[in-house]
């Protein structure tokens, strides 16, 4: 079968899990004999079978694809990677979005990002019959390309319940839930203390690793941080549309806490194996990949106390309210003062891509699709 598949189009400058997602699914497919492109710009889509389209937290660059895809009569399967932000209560965060947001009911800024993406790429939607009306609502947006997926899915139980309790059960048929996994056959024989000496690490540290914004929560996390005697490393770089979140939680910072900015996947693997935890205090993920790979690489884990994430993690991460300084502070502590006695029986292969996406093939295979 010969599989399109659209990344989002800022994906070289902010890698993120659905980056990681899905170029492990594009590998993954390789290898079981698929041909298989990656694009981040509509293409002609007259020689493939099918087509891939991810993430409805950008619902229009999403709708975009769902278009192509029906202008040139292909089914197209949706990887949903979605949570309603405006049901979280995420606060005591800075950011220039944040202000906006607070001051702006959502259905209006809901129209304001709807006419700002199609004044940016008129010309484009209007090639794939795209109509100005069509971007105004996000929740008929993304009801449309649930409406026109022939599969959704979700990385969680708990993603795909969140799906049904938002849009409605009418999906469920539809609904399949492939949960993210990890290469765990990474070689890190050639990782030495270079790293550490390369940017300068103390001896004793605990990491966090994503990209820099409000929902990942790092100001809470800087907020329990501070001005302890715990080293915290955090990795990751600011959108554009948080540069001001993270000046302002490196105002908050103080000696013990580093930021790294964005790192080579070795050297991250090299911090997770030598740290003595990961933290991730996330306000919502399904589940965050960063703390997946640091599990398979035996290192403590504290993570939020949500559904998607208590799905993946059951009884191997000590867990933290994202909304209390308190117990991310708990957390922090436990993780720096337990590493030596810390012992975990998972069954990584059971976490490995090529297992958790054979579900992927049988989709591919089934009587439901058949190719014209």
């Amino acid at each position: 079968m010969k599989i399109a598949v659209f990344d989002r189009n800022n994906s070289k400058q902010f890698n993120g899990g659905d980056t990681v997602q899905i170029k492990a699914i594009v590998n993954f497919l390789k290898e079981q004999g698929h041909i298989v492109d990656l694009f981040i710009n509509p293409v002609d889509l007259s020689s493939y079978d099918m087509v891939f389209i991810f993430n409805l937290q950008r619902p229009h660059e999403a709708l975009l694809y769902a278009s192509v895809a029906k202008f040139y009569s292909k089914p197209y399967i949706l990887f949903p990677i979605y949570w309603d932000m405006t049901s979280l209560e995420m606060k005591d965060f800075i950011s220039g979005r944040s202000i906006v947001k607070k001051s702006i009911p959502t259905p209006i800024l809901s129209l304001i990002k709807g006419i700002r993406y199609y004044l940016g790429s008129k010309k484009i939607l209007r090639k794939y019959k795209v109509s100005f009306n069509n971007m105004l609502n996000e929740k008929k947006i993304i009801r449309y390309i649930l409406d026109n997926a022939l599969y959704i899915i979700p990385n969680s139980e708990a993603e795909s319940l969140h799906l049904e309790q938002i849009f409605g059960r009418k999906y469920a048929e539809k609904i399949q839930v492939i949960y993210n996994g990890s290469d765990i056959d990474t070689d890190f024989g050639s990782q030495t203390d270079d790293v550490k000496v390369k940017y300068n690490l103390p001896d004793s540290y605990i990491c966090c690793i994503g990209g820099i914004g409000p929902r990942k929560n790092q100001m809470n996390l800087v907020k329990a941080a501070r001005n302890t005697d715990i080293n915290l490393i955090i990795v990751g770089k600011a959108s554009a549309n948080d540069k001001y979140y993270e000046k302002n939680i490196k105002k908050l910072a103080t000696d013990n806490i580093i930021f790294l900015g964005e790192l080579k996947t070795e050297d991250i693997y090299w911090l997770l194996k030598n740290a003595k935890g990961h933290i991730q205090p996330s306000y919502i993920e399904t589940p965050g990949i960063s703390s997946v790979e640091a599990m398979l690489l035996d290192c403590p884990i504290c993570v939020s106390d949500v559904s998607p994430v208590k799905e993946y993690f059951g009884d191997n991460a000590v867990y933290c309210s994202p909304y209390s300084i308190d117990s991310i502070k708990e957390g922090l502590r436990y993780l720096n003062n337990q590493r030596a006695e810390y012992k975990r029986k998972v069954p990584k292969h059971a976490y490995h891509w090529n297992k958790v996406l054979l579900p992927l093939l049988d989709l591919l295979e089934s009587k439901h699709y058949v190719k014209e």
